[in-house]
Protein backbone atom coordinates (compact mmCIF):
# COMPACT_ATOMS: atom_id res chain seq x y z
CA UNK A 1 0.00 0.00 0.00
CA UNK A 2 1.63 3.29 -1.03
CA UNK A 3 -1.03 5.40 0.95
CA UNK A 4 0.11 5.91 4.65
CA UNK A 5 -2.60 6.44 7.49
CA UNK A 6 -2.29 7.25 10.81
CA UNK A 7 -4.24 5.91 14.37
CA UNK A 8 -7.62 7.54 13.67
CA UNK A 9 -8.03 6.12 10.07
CA UNK A 10 -6.77 2.99 11.13
CA UNK A 11 -9.37 2.67 14.06
CA UNK A 12 -12.01 3.57 12.29
CA UNK A 13 -11.48 0.91 9.96
CA UNK A 14 -11.20 -1.39 12.32
CA UNK A 15 -14.63 -0.96 13.54
CA UNK A 16 -16.42 -0.27 10.65
CA UNK A 17 -15.15 -3.59 10.29
CA UNK A 18 -16.98 -5.09 13.58
CA UNK A 19 -13.86 -4.75 15.80
CA UNK A 20 -14.55 -3.94 19.47
CA UNK A 21 -12.30 -1.97 21.60
CA UNK A 22 -11.36 -4.00 24.42
CA UNK A 23 -9.25 -1.37 26.72
CA UNK A 24 -6.53 0.52 26.30
CA UNK A 25 -3.25 1.17 28.12
CA UNK A 26 -1.45 4.31 28.07
CA UNK A 27 -0.53 4.38 24.41
CA UNK A 28 -1.75 1.09 23.01
CA UNK A 29 -5.37 0.02 22.77
CA UNK A 30 -6.74 -3.39 22.21
CA UNK A 31 -9.31 -4.58 19.68
CA UNK A 32 -11.29 -8.21 19.46
CA UNK A 33 -12.07 -10.01 16.23
CA UNK A 34 -15.63 -9.51 14.59
CA UNK A 35 -17.56 -12.66 15.60
CA UNK A 36 -18.09 -13.24 12.38
CA UNK A 37 -14.49 -13.14 11.09
CA UNK A 38 -12.55 -15.91 13.59
CA UNK A 39 -8.95 -15.76 12.70
CA UNK A 40 -7.27 -19.15 11.90
CA UNK A 41 -5.82 -21.48 14.16
CA UNK A 42 -2.34 -19.78 16.32
CA UNK A 43 -3.30 -16.08 14.91
CA UNK A 44 -3.99 -14.19 18.16
CA UNK A 45 -8.12 -13.21 18.04
CA UNK A 46 -7.40 -9.22 18.37
CA UNK A 47 -5.14 -6.77 17.47
CA UNK A 48 -2.86 -4.34 18.66
CA UNK A 49 -3.11 -0.60 18.17
CA UNK A 50 -0.32 2.22 18.68
CA UNK A 51 -2.11 5.02 18.81
CA UNK A 52 -1.50 8.58 18.72
CA UNK A 53 0.05 8.16 15.62
CA UNK A 54 -0.29 10.96 12.46
CA UNK A 55 0.85 8.92 10.21
CA UNK A 56 2.71 5.10 10.58
CA UNK A 57 6.05 4.34 8.73
CA UNK A 58 5.39 1.84 5.80
CA UNK A 59 6.81 -1.27 7.90
CA UNK A 60 4.22 -0.78 10.67
CA UNK A 61 1.52 -0.01 8.15
CA UNK A 62 2.44 -2.84 6.10
CA UNK A 63 1.99 -4.80 9.55
CA UNK A 64 -1.41 -3.90 9.83
CA UNK A 65 -2.67 -4.46 6.84
CA UNK A 66 -1.08 -8.31 7.20
CA UNK A 67 -2.71 -8.55 10.36
CA UNK A 68 -5.97 -7.60 9.08
CA UNK A 69 -5.79 -9.95 6.20
CA UNK A 70 -5.24 -12.60 8.76
CA UNK A 71 -8.96 -12.13 9.94
CA UNK A 72 -10.46 -12.57 6.26
CA UNK A 73 -10.48 -9.44 4.91
CA UNK A 74 -8.91 -8.75 1.44
CA UNK A 75 -6.45 -5.74 0.46
CA UNK A 76 -9.16 -3.90 -1.60
CA UNK A 77 -11.96 -4.36 1.20
CA UNK A 78 -8.93 -2.71 4.06
CA UNK A 79 -7.89 0.33 1.63
CA UNK A 80 -11.27 1.28 0.96
CA UNK A 81 -11.76 1.37 5.14
CA UNK A 82 -8.58 3.37 5.31
CA UNK A 83 -9.95 6.03 3.30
Amino acid sequence: MSRSFGSKQLVRCLESFGFIFNRQGSSHAIYNCPVNHQPPVGVRPYMTVQLGRKAYDPHSANRYISEIKKFGFSKKEIETGLK
